[in-house]
């Protein structure tokens, strides 16, 4: 092979004609390389520009944020009405402010709640118009149309679901004792605001409001109602104590830090603690982003660094300490390239783009590590450096392209999520595809110049390590199975057979595992660091009774949870309807109890509360768990008659066993009417709304298949029987039914991107027939995913189809790598059996290291946190299911194909001259015809 390639400079200036030729043996890619290959000095001055660009970027230059800025197309309106009457509230404000918001054409939906001095009011756009413009629209709407009483004073705000309150970057609670006023408190905490105010960096600090003030119709006077009460519960001294308190909301200025913003408001709260007048008051950060973004950095660094160890060692075992050094570097340089781009592109790093780093150290190690192995395999071949790299590039390179672009490819799906989902996680496929299109680049260029100086300045040695002579053996004995058949059809045609039968039997054995898995989109992970006790207070409950049963249900918090509780914020949640409790607990790697555990006894301790009902849950990514997650709404404007129904529904519901999909079961917990004490309205129609729960977490599967019973028992005639309209009985799930669209657009995508990564392969290989065969990884993989996930006790979610979409750009590259050689095998001129034999041969090695190294790499990011559980599970099973049966089936599914190619090229060429015959016939008959016709006139014309 050596003496058929040539290079332009070894040519003579003389031989114009024979330069031409033999310069054109040359493959596109190898002269890609070559190109970057022979101007080192310039490339390496690019990569070191870019290596400290992306240094800089990751060191100083990117800005840090909790989660990605997403606008959610929401705002609400809310106010007070001292009427003490839920009808008038209703027929005054909520009923003529729906109807007229209902009908803008930038509005999806409008819900409201009538209360009997109060009003809410949420409003959702459509896709295009943003949070802050539709609060402006929608300001524009009530009030130049006159909708609301000249003595309602209404708040219009935008909603930002990655903030906290919705709406600051940072809360500031300020506390007091027992003996301390509540006006002492808001005192307090506006000095506080308006020192935190004067810093650098903060754009607008704000009290939230715990009392509302309007006019009173009946006296015409300025009436004030506490609405919301705060607590904080902190440990001081080894005891844990609970004290009424403010919050402050902290908004940044556009384009601050968030870790820089956290260290200055600490600082800030530091000295306004020293400060004479507020020494009886207690002054602390109580949430804030900065915390997580440096536990995920500090993970990220510590990932990537486990990640370039598991690279050097598995390289070192398999192949060579030059090998394991050159792709270390080439692996650190694709992540600081892909950090200077993402900030070139404007990307801030977050708490999604850290996840998107972290699980492409699995994704990137393929082009490096295939490239480093092809290159130490030349080495026996040609001892100029030149000459290696130019085979190394003519044997994998478009290997490497097909499989780098089928991954991204993978990902692209993601592209196409909708909604505030869509938005929030679209950071993760950009940076996943940047840090491939960066890994495939830095192997194409990079790796050869790297190797240049490391890999190829020593000399392959006789002596080979242990675990190579067994690589070596293994290798052989496969190949040598597929060769059996060039001596004995009956035994090669035995052994393929077995081959098909393991594959089929795991391919089939997946199915009842993956039948008995739940379904859950956004499923609780196995530990976190923070739960949530959401609490409610039974009908006509005063606001000194909720605050009264909140300091009973804190004591329980502190007496149940003891040493793992760090602290308790309600973050002016507290109302006379309901209140939400964020427990902090102490890091999961300092406790011995996990998060589930520490909630199922916490739920078990608060169960019998008897002025509140309390249901707690984990803070997971995602959308918090609701308490009641099932929600049916019968509209209509009769109360007696919505009422009778929805209290049929809730006889229906209570006590019900619901069957899953899957054919699990689970039971109704709790059903109950929602808010009976308001007036509720959906798209500007009254409606009842009837709340379950469940005793399984499971959400996506369950409200689905009740609603499926809930319709199957009330048809449309037995609706109209309750004299209502056939369509009364509707459904909305709230975030779960945005969260099942967004999923639904992706499964469609899904198939679409299919199509598009066979037809890249399809043009690559010249093959309609060999792309199906390279899908064939996908299936390979299933018991491997099906297995893990059951065994580890995973449901199906998001994370996993993330894990999955990961999971095929690896897979499928491992088959292409085998046809690839093989074909080129076969341009060669060896037989269907000795070229896929020697494909199993020469790449039983890379394939084996880069699955082996994806893998190794996945397990710290699977043991770091039990966040990356689910997706680390189904990467590492899926690939060690799909690699497996790569080696051991693919070869005969790949002579299966030639020989259905052969058969059918022969076929087609025997028949091909009939076909042809047809169509032809189709038109020279009408032509023939028309001929005689014409012959028959004219030869027959009179004179």
């Amino acid at each position: 092979m050596g003496s058929r390639l040539y290079y332009p400079a070894m040519i003579k200036p003389s031989r114009k004609g024979v330069a031409k030729t033999q310069t054109e043996q040359l493959s596109f890619m190898q002269r890609f390389g070559l190109f970057f290959y022979d101007r080192h000095e310039v490339t390496y001055l690019y990569l070191l520009a870019l290596v400290v660009l992306g240094a800089l970027s990751y060191a100083v230059l990117m800005q840090r944020q909790g989660f990605p800025a997403v606008d959610v197309p929401v705002s609400v309106v809310n106010g007070t009405y001292f009427v003490n009457n839920r009808q008038k509230v209703d027929a005054d404000i909520t009923r003529p402010a729906t109807q007229a918001l209902s009908r803008l054409p930038e509005v999806e939906s409008v819900t409201s709640q009538a209360g009997d001095t109060f009003f809410v009011i949420i409003v959702r756009y459509k896709e295009g118009t943003t949070s802050a413009a539709g609060n402006t629209l929608a300001r524009a709407t009530l009030e130049d149309g006159k909708l609301l009483p000249p003595s309602v004073q209404a708040e219009y705000k935008p909603i930002n679901a990655t903030k906290f309150a919705e709406e600051y970057d940072l809360l500031v609670s300020v506390y007091g004792t027992s003996k301390t006023s509540l006006r002492q408190l808001n005192d307090g905490a506006v000095r506080v605001a308006a020192e935190l105010q004067k810093h650098h960096g903060i754009s607008r600090a704000t009290v939230l409001k715990q009392f509302e003030s309007g006019v009173d119709p009946r006296t015409g006077k300025t009436a004030t109602e506490l609405r919301h009460f705060d607590r904080l519960g902190i440990r001081a001294g080894g005891s844990f104590s609970f004290h009424p308190s403010v919050s402050i909301g902290v908004i940044s200025s556009s384009g601050a830090d968030a870790l820089k913003l956290s260290d200055d408001v600490h600082a800030a709260v530091e000295d306004i603690r020293d400060e004479p007048g507020n020494k009886d008051l207690g002054v602390l950060v109580t949430a804030d982003f900065a915390e997580d973004i440096r536990e995920q950095t500090s993970g990220l660094q510590r990932s990537l660094l486990e990640g370039l160890a598991v690279v050097l060692l598995i390289c070192f075992l398999l192949i060579s300490w030059r090998a394991s050094v050159t792709a270390a570097l080439a692996m650190f340089t694709v992540v600081l390239t892909t950090l200077a781009i993402l900030y070139l592109t404007g990307n801030t790093l977050n708490t999604i783009t850290l996840f998107a780093l972290i699980l492409s150290l699995g994704l990137i190690v393929d082009d490096t590590v295939i490239k480093v192995e092809a290159i130490d395999a030349a080495k026996s071949e040609s001892r100029r450096k030149r000459h290696i790299v130019a085979l190394a590039a003519k044997r994998v390179s478009l290997a490497s392209v097909a499989g780098t672009a089928t991954t991204m490819l993978a990902f692209a799906p993601m592209l196409f999520i909708g909604g505030t989902l869509g938005d929030f996680i679209r950071v993760l496929p950009v940076t996943v595809i940047i840090s491939l299109a960066m890994s495939l680049l830095v192997s194409l260029v990079l790796v050869p110049l790297f190797a240049s100086g490391i890999i190829l300045r020593g000399h392959p040695k006789p002596g080979r390590n242990p675990i190579t002579r067994l690589e070596t053996f293994v290798s052989g004995g496969l190949a040598q199975l597929v060769l059996v058949g060039t001596r004995s059809r009956v035994k090669g045609a035995l052994i393929g057979l077995t081959a098909f039968s393991i594959a089929g039997a795991l391919i089939v054995a997946s199915l009842p595992f993956f039948q008995k898995l739940q379904f859950d989109i956004f499923p609780a992970t196995k530990d976190t660091n923070v739960l949530q006790a959401a609490i409610s207070f039974p009908p006509n409950t005063s606001i000194g009774q909720a605050q009264t049963a909140v300091d009973g249900i804190n004591a329980r918090i502190a007496q149940t949870l003891g040493e793992n509780l760090e602290r308790v914020t309600y973050r002016n949640s507290g109302s006379p309807t309901e209140a939400l409790a964020t427990i902090d607990l102490i890091s999961f790697k300092d406790r011995d109890q996990t998060s589930p555990h520490l909630a199922e006894e916490l739920q078990e301790q608060l169960r019998d509360y008897d002025t509140a009902r309390i249901k707690v849950s984990q803070v997971d990514v995602g959308p918090p768990k609701e308490d009641l997650p099932f929600r049916a709404q019968i509209h209509g404007e009769d109360e007696a008659k919505t009422t009778a129904f929805a209290n049929d529904v809730v006889k229906f519901l209570s006590g019900r066993t619901v069957k899953r999909p899957n054919g699990a079961e689970a039971r109704v917990t709790r059903v109950e009417i929602a808010n009976p004490t308001q007036v509720m309205r959906a798209h500007g129609e009254r409606v009842v709304e009837v709340r379950a729960g469940f005793d399984a977490d499971d959400t996506s599967a369950l409200v689905g298949a009740t609603q499926e019973e809930v319709e199957g028992a009330f048809p449309p005639g037995k609706v109209a029987a309750y004299g209502l309209p056939e369509d009364a009985l509707g459904f909305d799930f709230g975030a779960e039914t945005q969260n099942q669209e967004s999923f639904s657009s992706l499964l469609i995508a899904f198939p679409i991107l299919l199509c598009v990564m066979y037809l890249l392969m399809a043009f690559q290989f010249k093959s309609f027939l060999q792309p199906l065969l390279i899908f064939m990884a996908i299936p390979f993989s299933f018991f491997g995913v099906a297995v893990g996930l059951y065994l580890t006790d995973n449901p199906l979610s998001f994370f996993v189809m993330v894990g999955f979409f990961a999971l095929i750009g690896i897979a499928v590259n491992n088959t292409i790598l085998l046809t690839d050689y093989a074909n080129q095998a076969r341009k060669e001129g060896r037989g269907r059996r000795d070229a896929i034999a020697y494909a199993v041969r020469a790449r039983f090695r890379p394939l084996i290291t880069t699955s082996l190294t994806s893998v190794v790499a996945l397990v710290p990011l699977a043991l770091s946190d039990p966040f990356w559980e689910a997706l680390s599970v189904t990467l590492i099973c899926g690939l060690l299911s799909s690699t497996f049966l790569v080696v051991v089936a693919f070869p005969y599914i790949y002579l299966g194909g030639e020989v259905l190619r052969i058969f059918g090229s022969r076929l087609w060429r025997r028949q091909l001259p009939a076909l042809l015959q047809y169509p032809l016939d189709l038109v020279i008959a009408p032509i023939r015809l028309l001929a005689l016709l014409l012959h028959i006139i004219f030869r027959h014309k009179p004179a």
